[in-house]
């Protein structure tokens, strides 16, 4: 032990064993701490060994350097130490070894005082971590927590409740520290990474540098904000692939009045089973941002990205961008914005060519008084199946969001998916915004609604074709009840729904386009074709109010065609209130054909009808009608004469069995398909009880009967 800057300690050896020892410098007062130089083949700490350097005073702590030649294993609650107490910083520790194995041990460069906490440098071929091993330069007090690089050339290991950790401990005003990893492979397995902060300093910087990433069994990766310090910055970036599978998580939320960290993974395969990607906030401050820059995205199991506010702090923002293919599946599996009380929720923007949704959720959603989050697609093509939902809900006095739909290619919905904007307290329901080439749903749904005072969502749609199967809707609905539409006209009127397509609508078997309320007043809607609007098999455009004094929305439909058949129906109708008004217009030369079991109404039960308009025009087709020659064609000249109206006399006949391509004259019958090898009169019955075969085309018949009259047609 020394008190001076000047003395330092030097071991070389081929093997090194610390069995419950110690080698230690301390530093008491101004001095710097001395250093401590380990030049070996292997070293082994075992059974509570010590290595350390510790600054007690305003001194700063000193350097450790151990390099090895073959391997460092440190074990059974071993400790290598370089930390501060006083106002100076802790020292460094740097290790330079092929293999790195700790086991139920600690290297620790912690900070209790004013001073910054130390630096730890490992430089491996591997790195092992096991049985709540510790690697840390963690903040205590008013100091920074230090700096730990891991550097490793094969793989590092972190299993059995480890921790590597750059945090700030709860009544610290310090600022976490700072981690760098880099390796071929990352794995943690019931482990964790570290930089939160539990107390007024924000939370450490966490990046990560790899090949593969490895998350599994609850591992975490983590910088989180307990008080009213923000949380750090994590960055991962991986050459191959990240995995988090097992209930593992990497997290940047805030529990405090301090806003959540940021989040940055850039990647060519991220895949999330059973686990989950976390910015939420608990308290005051927001939600943290998370960017994802990928390859494939692929979330199953319940796997979950969010962003939530539980407090009165705002949701962040989610932006997630794959060149490839975004997947999502499994009706737990989930991308949110939420927030539960006075904060907005955040935002979620998605790019990709093509993002499939299985049964999963897309959430933004308010459960308080704030504004649900926005969610904003920009994709190649979209394909949502199996019950698969995305929703910018407000389940209180809270507006819900705006959701923004793109696509290049095509949007299809199947199997009782949907997308909603809806409201069920005082606030009003949200947009749905959706642009696509072609929009097919099949058993599906589009819908804004209200359950309550608050308006209903609002429906916009533009595409160059449309498609509803199989009892396919969009909607606008209000189920409110109970309102004053008399003092509010606005209360419960659910919202607009606009079609804007280029060429074609098509809605087919029971499928619709809707407005509907109970009481209050329905919403338009506006369907603008740029040629063909067909509604056939019981399909329908609809706004009605099912009760009460509203009045029924007004349908507008413009199209160079418009076809109805099949029961289908355009109706706008009323209870108490007036009736909507319809007016179907024709553009050019179009026609609007109805079949006499399809019905276009506006009317009333108990108050004023609406209005029917159709503005076709008149078509008169009798220039393109051709005059009919007034001269009869002669039948004469095809047809053979018969000889015995002629001559009164029997009949005769000339029949060569066999089968030819065409009848015999126009007005005989065609010849069989199968030849007879003798005449009638000369077959035995046993011919009868056989299957007979069909001779190829050009088969001729090996006899020929012919009973003919010479005379008869002289």
């Amino acid at each position: 032990m020394g008190f001076t800057d000047r003395l330092h300690i030097y071991i070389r050896s081929n093997r090194f064993v610390l069995d419950n020892s110690s080698v230690w410098s301390d530093t008491l007062g101004e001095g710097k701490n001395a250093n401590i130089a380990i030049d070996i083949g292997s070293l082994s700490l075992t059974n509570g060994a010590d290595i350390g350097s510790k600054s007690w005073g305003s001194g700063n702590g000193g350097t450790i350097t151990i390099t090895a030649n073959d391997a460092i294993t440190v074990s059974g609650k071993s400790h290598i130490n370089l930390s501060s107490e006083g106002t100076g910083d802790g020292g460094s520790l740097f290790i330079t070894v092929p293999n790195l194995s700790l086991d139920d041990s600690r290297i620790d460069a912690a900070t209790d005082g004013e001073g910054k906490g130390g630096n730890i440098d490992i430089n491996v071929g591997s790195l092992s971590l096991t049985k709540e091993t510790y690697i840390g330069s963690k903040s205590w007090g008013a100091g920074n927590g230090g700096e730990i690089t891991l550097t490793a050339s094969e793989v590092i290991t972190v299993s059995e409740h480890s921790l590597v950790t750059v945090s700030t401990w709860r009544g610290s005003s310090g600022n976490g520290g700072s981690l760098l990893i880099t390796a071929p492979a990352l794995s943690l397995d019931k482990s964790w990474i570290d930089g939160e902060t539990l107390g007024e300093g924000k939370g450490g910087d966490i990046t990560v540098d790899v090949g593969s990433l490895t998350l599994n069994n609850g591992a975490d990766i983590s910088s989180d904000a307990w008080d009213i310090g923000n949380g750090g910055t994590i960055t991962i970036a991986a050459s191959e692939a990240i995995n988090v599978s097992g209930k593992s998580r990497i997290n940047i939320s805030s529990e405090g009045t301090g806003d959540g960290g940021s989040l940055f993974i850039t990647v060519p395969n991220l895949s999330l089973n059973d686990s989950w990607i976390d910015g939420a906030t608990d308290g005051e401050g927001k939600g943290g941002d998370i960017t994802i820059d990928v390859g494939s995205l692929d979330i199953t199991n319940g796997g979950d990205i969010f962003s939530d506010a539980w407090d009165i702090g705002n949701g962040g923002t989610i932006t997630i961008a794959a060149n490839e293919v975004i997947t999502i599946s499994g009706e737990e599996s989930e991308i949110s914005v939420f927030t539960y009380d006075r904060g907005d929720g955040g935002n979620i923007l998605i790019t990709t060519p093509d993002l499939d949704l299985d049964g999963c959720w897309i959430w933004g959603t308010t459960a308080g008084e704030g504004k649900g989050g926005n969610i904003t697609i920009d994709v190649g093509s979209l394909n949502l199946t199996s019950g698969a939902n995305i929703a910018s809900n407000a389940f209180n006095v809270g507006n819900a969001g705006k959701i923004t739909m793109s696509a290049s290619d095509t949007i299809t919905f199947s199997g009782n998916s949907s997308v909603s904007v809806s409201t069920v307290g005082s606030g009003d329901g949200g947009q749905i915004l959706i642009t696509t080439p072609a929009l097919d749903l099949d058993k599906s749904s589009i819908k804004g609604a209200t359950l309550a005072e608050g308006k209903g969502g609002s429906v916009q749609v533009r595409a160059r074709k449309i498609k509803l199967i199989n009892g396919s809707t969009i909607s606008a609905e209000s189920s409110s009840a109970g309102l004053n539409i008399t003092k509010d006209p606005e209360a419960g009127k659910s919202g607009n729904i606009v079609i804007l397509v280029d060429d074609t609508l098509q809605l087919d078997n029971s499928s619709s386009i809707t407005v509907e309320t109970a009481q209050a007043n329905a919403g338009d809607i506006m369907v603008n074709a740029g040629f063909l609007v067909h509604l056939r098999d019981e399909s329908a455009i609809t706004t009605s109010v099912a009760g009460g004094e509203g009045d029924g929305g007004n349908i507008i439909i413009d199209a160079i065609f418009v076809v109805m058949d099949g029961e289908s129906k355009v109706v706008a109708n009323a209870k108490e209130g007036s009736g909507g008004n319809i007016h179907i217009g024709i553009d050019g030369d179009g026609a609007f054909l109805k079949s006499t079991d399809s019905v276009v109404d506006a009317s009333s039960k108990f108050g004023v009808s609406g209005s029917v308009t159709i503005d076709a025009p008149d078509t008169d087709i009798s220039g393109s009608i051709s005059t009919l020659p007034v001269s009869f064609l002669d039948a004469s000249s095809l047809l053979s004469e018969r000889c015995v109206t002629r001559t009164a006399g029997e009949l005769s006949t000339f029949i060569i069995v066999g089968h030819g391509g065409m009848p015999l004259s126009p007005d005989a019958p065609l010849p069989a398909y199968y030849l007879l090898d003798k005449p009638k009169d000369q077959q035995d019955n046993s011919s009868f009880n056989k299957q007979e075969e069909p001779l190829p085309k050009q088969t001729t018949s090996k006899e020929v009967f012919v009973p003919f009259d010479i005379n008869c047609c002289q």
